[in-house]
C-alpha cells in the first residue's frame, strides 16, 4: 500500500455549528461556481444554474455552506476503499484528484461511498453528506428574501476539476496518521536557478500538451518538457518543474496543467512550476 494523507485536514470555516439545522437556499445567478472552500482563491468544484435548489448547513454574511449537489463528483484514494466501503479512519474526501487539492470532508472506516469512475491512484465519487462546498452568499436567496441585485461581479467560470501535481517534496509522502496535516504549500523556485529579469516571472499559465522528457543536452533546466500533439508535434511549449516520479509516469500522455512560469537567464523556453495537473 503507497504511502498518502489521511490525517484530517481541519479547516475551521467550514465547521458547521453543532445542532445547527439545515435551510434551503436558491441560487440567484447563471453558472454560480461552488468551491472547495470560503475564499475567491480557492478552486472551483462545480456549476449550478440560477433556480436551484441547495440544501445549506450554515448560511453566513459572505458564505454559504451547503451539501455538495448529488451529480457533483469529489475523490477519495483508492488504497482505502474496497468494494465501496472505506477503509481507514478518517479518510479525506477532496475536492481533486491528489493531495494538493483541498480536503472537502472525511468518513469514518466502514462508511460506503458510491464508486462513479477513476483516475490513476484516485476514486470519483458521488458526494457524500459529510462533506461540504462553499457558495458566495450574494449569489444565493434563502425563503422569504427578495431578490436584488447583486453587488458583487460573479466568480469567473469553472474549468474542469484538475489533478494535481504534487510539489517534489511532497513526492516523499508519510504514512497514514490521524494528526492534523498542514496543507500543501506552493514551491518557490530552486535557489540554483538563475533568473531573467527582463522578462515577467511567477506569472500563472494554463498549458495543454504532451508530456515528453527533455533530453540530457547540457543547459535543460529540468528532465521534462510539454509538447505539442498532432500536426505540432514537434513544438516545445517549455519546460515542467514538478513532482519527477509522476510527471514520469504521465510520459507520452496529454495532459492540461496550471503553474507559474519563469524565465532562465540562456534559456530560450519558459520553465513552468506545476501546481496542478488534469487530462484535457
Amino acid at each position: 500500500m503507497k504511502h498518502i494523507f489521511v490525517g484530517a485536514v481541519v479547516i475551521g470555516a467550514w465547521l458547521t455549528a453543532a445542532g445547527a439545522a439545515e435551510v434551503e437556499v436558491t441560487v440567484a445567478g447563471d453558472r454560480v461556481n461552488l468551491r472547495a472552500r470560503p475564499s475567491l482563491e480557492s478552486e472551483v468544484v462545480g456549476q449550478v444554474a440560477d433556480g436551484r435548489k441547495l440544501r445549506a448547513k450554515n448560511v453566513g454574511d459572505e458564505w454559504v455552506e451547503v451539501i455538495p449537489p448529488e451529480d457533483m463528483d469529489l475523490w477519495a484514494h483508492r488504497d482505502f476503499v474496497r468494494d465501496g466501503e472505506v477503509q481507514a479512519t478518517p479518510l479525506n474526501i477532496r475536492a481533486g484528484a491528489g493531495i494538493n487539492y483541498n480536503v472537502v470532508g472525511a468518513l469514518r472506516k466502514g462508511d460506503r461511498v458510491t464508486v462513479r469512475g477513476e483516475f490513476q491512484e484516485w476514486l470519483k465519487i458521488a458526494p457524500p453528506e459529510e462533506t461540504s462546498l462553499w457558495v458566495s452568499r450574494s449569489l444565493v436567496k434563502t425563503a422569504g428574501q427578495r431578490e436584488k441585485p447583486s453587488a458583487r461581479p460573479a466568480a469567473p467560470a469553472a474549468v474542469a476539476p484538475p489533478i494535481p501535481a504534487p510539489s517534489p517534496a511532497a513526492a516523499a509522502r508519510p504514512p497514514p496518521s490521524a494528526a492534523p496535516a498542514a496543507a500543501a504549500a506552493l514551491v518557490a523556485p530552486p535557489p540554483s536557478w538563475r533568473l531573467d529579469d527582463r522578462q515577467p516571472q511567477g506569472r500563472r499559465v494554463q498549458r495543454e500538451g504532451v508530456v515528453k522528457p527533455a533530453g540530457f543536452l547540457f543547459g535543460r533546466p529540468t528532465r521534462y518538457q510539454l509538447g505539442g500533439q498532432g500536426d505540432r508535434r514537434a513544438d516545445t511549449y517549455g519546460y515542467l518543474y514538478g513532482n519527477e516520479e509522476q510527471l514520469k509516469s504521465l510520459e507520452g500522455r496529454v495532459i492540461r496543467l496550471r503553474g507559474r512560469e519563469y524565465w532562465l537567464h540562456n534559456t530560450k523556453l519558459p520553465v513552468v512550476i506545476v501546481d496542478q495537473l488534469a487530462p484535457p
